[in-house]
């Protein structure tokens, strides 16, 4: 389970009294990467309670991008407000945000109709023009994947990088255009 951070049920209440939440229930999420999820059951609807384990600034800038997205009418997260009007707030010097819950399961084999969605909906998050905002260099680029080696995080994964790295480094021309992809 992706658990960095073991919330209190006192915790747990107090953050989504932030947003006028009234949890009735709650548990851990399992899967997540870099970040603590804690689905709630509050106000009669499921909502996702994500701690994360990446600077404030970052998450700001990741709520700004799907600010953006949901401007351009794209399928993606929406963003809870705090009732101050805050999106991101903190608990233990870390990020929050909460979102409503999306249902769904993770697939591991699509099939070609479920593909052609996927490509659908990459063709148009590759139609919206990228914000003036975006950074030059982007915190899974090519510049942090030294960073990466040797950080334990995932060692097969880490030899994986470092030895095509080299080749990435040389193969890949400067000056290319940006634009929107889907991190994950």
């Amino acid at each position: 389970m992706a658990q960095y951070i073991n919330l209190k049920q006192d915790e747990i209440d107090a953050i989504a009294s932030r947003y006028g939440l009234e949890v009735s229930s709650y548990q851990p999420i399992d899967e997540g990467a870099g970040n603590t999820n804690y689905l709630l059951q509050a106000n009669r609807e499921n909502y996702v309670l994500t701690v994360f384990e990446i600077e404030h600034s970052r998450v700001v800038h990741l709520v700004r991008l799907l600010g953006t997205l949901e401007a351009h009418a794209f399928p993606t997260t929406r963003i809870l407000k705090s009732k101050s009007g805050e999106a991101v707030t903190s608990c233990r010097g870390s990020a929050v945000l909460i979102k409503p819950y999306i249902p769904g399961q993770v697939i591991l084999d699509l099939d070609e109709n479920m593909l052609r969605q996927v490509g659908a909906a990459m063709a148009k998050l590759h139609e919206i023009p990228p914000p003036a905002y975006l950074p030059e260099k982007h915190a899974y680029g090519l510049a942090f994947f030294p960073g990466v080696f040797g950080s334990g995080i995932d060692p097969g994964y880490e030899n994986w990088l470092a030895e095509r790295y080299a080749a990435l480094e040389k193969g890949i021309p400067s000056g290319l255009p940006r634009g929107l992809i889907h991190g994950d």
